[in-house]
């Protein structure tokens, strides 16, 4: 196959762009070797419609790039394999696998091109989604005049990606028209025994449409179509054509009349050519019906397996049962003894509230005890000073009676105020004892 490589070219210009080079496939010893040792393997390749059916180009999204369809890209080289051992035309063989790697790839438009080493050109051998305009650019000469994008790619040996292909100058304007709003090119060459066979060109209507993943699985792909382009016979139309071509344009009269019965073989073998079409397309949708049976049978081994998964769930829903029922029992016996402690607190508050309300009263009582004492405190020493008061004035009296003593004259006056005195004493022992009672009470 020799060393694929993939180059983004941004301007779409001639010139080899300056770009990062990144290795995609490693070459192999004989790819023709590989493809006639290797079995017929059954495809795995999946679609949604018979190949005989037209192709339907696929649609972006505002989103991004286009998901490729990962069913029929994983099956791609098992279908082309599976294609290549029924060894139909050329011709044949190109129509369909360049169905099979446009719905792969989910692209637009694609075609397939072939090496001419004597015109050193390319030639649109097969194609979907292309407008006329669009297979005029691709075919022929026009390759070499306007658009020789492929002719580079193969000859340089590397993948060339265009991208926002409908903005550049240099990519022709019926390619562009392809998808105007948003284009990415691909252009993938493939080889056999290191000899150009050919290049895949894809569009996608995206702005980036193609993964390295994606290049490398057609890559491998392709290698399948170097083998099949290169061994498989032409059909006898086809080698009409070329033989025409190869004419020179003044014919001798034999040449012409070889020419007629050359046509009338070309005729005549249309029919056998369209047989051999419908008999690859039978052969195509055993291929589909494999790859949906193949497809169902890993859809019922994952069912299966999450069986598998919902049956140990199921046994494991007694046991969960059970902790709901456990866990379920322990909230109640929660609750309840959440119940009796917010009674006990209830009850704790009516008594904290009821021992405040005494301690108010018993504070109040204590406040008017207190402004009591002071009022008894303050009448006591009121009365401790009348008694001295009293007790001065006695001694005062004691004094004049001791004076007066020789006053015989005056000794029943005398008599008279010492027996007030004594009664005044009296008294005031009379309220002090009283006032002390009252104080110890």
């Amino acid at each position: 196959m020799g060393l694929f490589s993939r180059v983004r070219r941004l301007n779409g210009s001639a010139a080899d762009a300056a770009a990062e080079v990144t290795p995609e496939l490693e070459p192999t010893a004989d790819d023709a070797a590989e493809l006639d040792a290797a079995p017929a393997a059954p495809s795995t390749l999946t679609a949604a419609e018979p190949f005989d059916e037209p192709f339907e180009p696929a649609t972006a999204t505002v989103g991004g790039p286009l998901r490729p369809n990962a069913a029929a890209l994983s099956g791609l080289r098992d279908a082309l394999q599976q294609l290549y051992t029924m060894r139909p035309s050329r011709d044949a063989f190109a129509d369909e696998a360049i169905k099979l790697m446009a719905r792969g790839a989910s692209v637009k438009a694609a075609a397939l091109l072939s090496y001419d080493a004597r015109g050193n050109r390319l030639h649109l051998l097969s194609h979907v989604g292309l407008e006329p305009d669009a297979v005029h650019v691709l075919s022929g000469d026009a390759m070499v005049s306007a658009w020789d994008i492929p002719l580079r790619s193969l000859r340089n040996r590397r993948i060339n990606v265009i991208e926002a292909a409908h903005e550049n100058p240099f990519v022709p304007r019926p390619l562009a028209n392809i998808s105007p709003r948003r284009l990415t090119i691909a252009a993938i060459p493939f080889f056999h025994a290191n000899a150009p066979i050919g290049a895949l060109v894809l569009f996608s209507p995206t702005a980036r449409g193609f993964a390295d993943g994606l290049l490398k699985t057609l890559s491998q792909a392709l290698r399948v179509c170097a083998a099949a382009l290169s061994e498989l016979p032409m059909s006898a139309a086809a080698q009409a054509r070329a033989v025409e071509e190869e004419t020179p344009t003044a014919q001798p009269n034999l040449l012409r009349g070889l020419a007629a019965l050359k046509s009338e073989l070309a005729r005549l073998t249309d029919a056998l050519e369209e047989a051999e079409r419908q008999r690859v397309n039978e052969a195509t949708e055993r291929v589909t019906a494999q790859s949906f049976l193949k497809a169902a049978q890993e859809r019922a081994g994952a069912l299966d397996q999450e069986l598998g998964e919902l049956r140990a769930a199921h046994a494991r829903v007694p046991e969960i049962e059970e902790q709901v029922h456990s866990l379920s029992r322990r909230l109640a016996a929660a609750a309840e003894a959440a119940d009796t402690a917010q009674t006990q607190v209830t009850s704790l508050q009516r008594a904290l509230a009821d021992h405040e309300t005494r301690a108010a009263a018993q504070n109040g009582a204590v406040a008017d005890l207190t402004t009591q004492r002071k009022s008894l405190e303050e009448q006591l020493q009121s009365a401790l000073d009348t008694a001295r008061a009293h007790g001065e004035e006695a001694a005062a009296l004691h004094a004049q009676m001791a004076d007066l003593a020789p006053r015989a004259t005056q000794a029943g006056d005398l008599q008279t105020a010492l027996a007030a005195a004594e009664a005044a004493k009296t008294e005031t022992d009379a309220v002090m004892a009283r006032l002390r009672q009252e104080l110890l009470a």
